[in-house]
């Protein structure tokens, strides 16, 4: 079904890093999340373990993103 979409980037510590996609996306659109490392400031984010959350529209999931410099 449409509806709203968020796709965010969290630390392992679950503070926000970065809002990706935060719009209503129509149903049966495709979305495909692009990250550049870069907090919502653009700064280059430390190497680490970081957390990608999918929610919206009857959705939540949560994906590990690793950083390796």
């Amino acid at each position: 079904t449409a509806g709203r979409l968020e796709i965010t980037i969290h630390s392992f510590r679950g503070a926000p890093v970065r809002t990706i996609h935060d719009a209503d996306v129509p149903a049966g659109k495709i979305i495909r999340p692009m990250w550049d490392c870069r907090n919502d400031a653009g700064k280059e984010v430390a190497s680490g373990m970081y957390f990608l959350r999918v929610e919206g529209a009857g959705v939540k999931k949560k994906h590990r993103v690793f950083v390796v410099r």
